[in-house]
């Protein structure tokens, strides 16, 4: 008999009865689904078990709810407005149900309804996360997809060609930038005649220096104030000429001169012709005491 009453009370222990404990409570709460919740299911409160899940069945005047009653062992007091959330107990724990305790005066008796609410689980929570992911993932891999058949397309045999080319041309550059930075770490090295250069264009400073101070000591604004006045005296000889001042300036206006030195020299161009055309004229030996022609202009100088 002891057996079969051990029996007895561990089967209804495990249901969620205990018979020895006359504090228990029993409440209610309807799901729609109740994610794989059975009869030795622990109920707790902030984490603390208060409890187990001693009975579920169908609703028989609500079809398609699911009325889940459990016993509480604790004596805590809540308001009927605490929820019996149904969730999950860990990556292998199966499901529980969790009361959230509300307190707004009024307390929750045995045999009264909580309302239900079913949290979803770790694994569906990680699939609704990853399943914008997917989408995204999706679409990347057709944009590298397309990226790659696109590269086929331009990376032909010619183009590959024309890369490795082109890789051969960049290598020689580089190794024209290296051998131009082992000569300038020579130069570097060889400070010395360097410095020797700096010196030189420190004295071709010094030197430069000396001679514009020779230049602003030379009393050039003396020498300018002369130019400037022989410049002014040349500005007045010119004008003088060119208003008829003076012999060179009478000259140079008034043409009677030229006038009369040209008609004296075509004069003596006439005598002279005439005299190669008639020689006796001018000389004329005559033993017998001849009269002398007097002379006549031809009338053509030329004959």
């Amino acid at each position: 008999m002891i057996v079969l009453a051990l029996f007895i009370w561990g089967y209804n222990y495990l249901k969620g009865h205990n018979l020895f404990d006359g504090r228990l409570r029993t409440f209610y709460a309807k799901y729609e689904n109740v994610q794989g919740l059975n009869t030795a299911s622990i109920v707790t409160m902030n984490g603390l078990q208060i409890g187990k899940v001693s009975k579920i069945n169908f609703d028989p005047e609500d079809k398609g709810k699911i009325i889940v009653a459990f016993s509480l062992e604790n004596a805590i007091t809540f308001s009927k407005s605490s929820e019996a959330v149904i969730a999950s107990a860990g990556l292998a724990g199966g499901q529980l149900i969790e009361i959230k305790p509300k307190f707004d005066g009024t307390t929750a008796e045995s045999g009264d309804y909580l309302p239900g609410r079913v949290e979803p689980d770790i694994l569906a929570t990680v699939a609704e996360k990853l399943e914008p992911l997917q989408e995204k993932l999706s679409v990347v891999l057709s944009s590298t997809d397309s990226l790659i058949v696109g590269l086929n397309d331009v990376l032909n045999a010619q183009s590959r060609v024309l890369l490795k080319d082109a890789i051969k041309d960049l290598q020689g550059t580089v190794s024209n930038f290296k051998k131009m930075s082992y000569s300038l770490n020579d130069i570097t090295k060889k400070g010395g005649d360097l410095d020797h250069s700096m010196k030189n264009i420190a004295s071709l400073t010094s030197n430069f220096e000396k001679v514009s101070d020779t230049i602003l000591n030379a009393e050039l604004g003396v020498t300018f104030k002369k130019m400037k006045s022989t410049m002014t005296n040349i500005d007045n000889l010119v004008a003088g000429i060119e208003n008829g001042e003076g012999t060179l300036g009478q000259f140079m206006k008034n043409d009677s001169l030229y006038v009369n030195l040209k008609n004296a020299s075509k004069q003596m161009e006439e005598l002279i012709q005439d005299i190669k055309l008639h020689p006796k004229r001018y000389v004329n030996i005559s033993v017998f005491g001849r009269k002398e022609r007097p002379y006549v202009r031809p009338a053509n100088p030329n004959e």
